[in-house]
């Protein structure tokens, strides 16, 4: 009995945070980390939301923080260009390290976006909303 009711308040109070990541491409003048996204995301993502962002070629290095600050428009059919900001010391000298080693401001690496907070009960009503609107649209056949 307690087990039930100790699952019941979890799928009903806890939080779980939702992600979109999105890739490096290079680092701004003022020092802010340009990152592609896919465009189906780019209605969630809104300047000053949270994000972390870590850097390829340093194998299990630390992820940055930083925090959205521009999201630009579409730059073709496929991505959205965002604007991230570093909030650690840390972060802008790994970048300061990154492009020296390139000899320009470009960089690679995965960056993620805090998208949402949701409670596990929320998740699976969205999960079965999600199906069950894509059953009843008509999918194309491949013949």
């Amino acid at each position: 009995m307690l087990l039930i009711v100790v699952w019941t308040l979890w799928f009903f109070l806890a939080g779980l945070t939702l992600h979109e990541t999105g890739q490096l491409s290079r680092v701004t003048s003022s020092g802010a980390v340009v990152a592609a996204f896919p465009v189906e995301v780019a209605d969630r993502i809104r300047s000053g939301q949270p994000a972390t962002f870590r850097l390829q070629g340093i194998e299990h290095g630390p992820l940055l923080p930083a925090i959205v600050t521009k999201v630009g428009k579409p730059r073709d059919a496929q991505h959205v260009e965002v604007e991230l900001y570093p909030k650690s010391r840390l972060a802008f000298t790994s970048l300061a390290l990154a492009t020296s080693q390139h000899g320009d401001h470009t960089i690679m690496g995965q960056a993620s976006i805090e998208i949402a907070r949701v409670t596990p009960a929320t998740l699976l009503m969205h999960t079965l909303a999600a199906s069950r609107d894509s059953n009843a649209t008509p999918r194309p056949s491949a013949r």
